[in-house]
């Protein structure tokens, strides 16, 4: 029995059985296809759902957390702009340093949080031959004593 150029019998009765066959195994073919389709989309959707979840609760800490840095943020601006009462306008004080009468600088300007200090000078502790330190953020960046740098710009070592 010889075929049609499809691979279908000659025979009509053979040939409607032979397509119903053949049709029936396409068919489930497809529908498996399908069905593990629909399971991976089922999957797939789960995963989605807990994973925006997941994204809902880390976005809400996110905003929490960002929420707290910006009211830190503002309470250290407060405080860095808090103005002592018994601070001069000018940041001069006046007091000793080392047993000796002291000029006290303080600059807040710009934030810079430089502090000059003017010992032993002739008449005042600024005036001629004074002694001077300067500090920067704590740190001593330079310091002239009897006229000897002892200190220049953190960098010397200390005599």
């Amino acid at each position: 029995m010889a075929g049609y150029v499809d691979g279908a019998p000659r025979n009509k009765s053979v040939a409607d059985k032979w397509r119903f066959n053949n049709a029936k195994d396409k068919f489930e073919n497809l529908r498996s296809a399908h069905e593990r389709v629909q399971s991976k989309m089922k999957t797939a959707k789960r995963q989605h759902s807990e994973l925006k979840q997941e994204y809902t609760k880390l976005k809400d800490e996110l905003e929490q957390i960002q929420k707290a840095q910006k009211d830190r943020i503002t309470e250290l601006k407060q405080q860095r702009n808090y103005r002592d009462r018994n601070f001069p306008e000018d940041g001069t004080y006046y007091g000793e340093f080392q047993g000796q009468p002291a000029k006290i600088k303080i600059s807040d300007s710009g934030n810079s949080n430089r502090m000059d200090i003017y010992i032993g000078g002739r008449n005042r502790p600024d005036g001629k031959d004074h002694d001077h330190i300067l500090a920067k953020d704590g740190n001593i960046d330079h310091w002239r004593e009897n006229g000897e740098i002892i200190i220049d710009d953190g960098k010397s070592e200390h005599l």
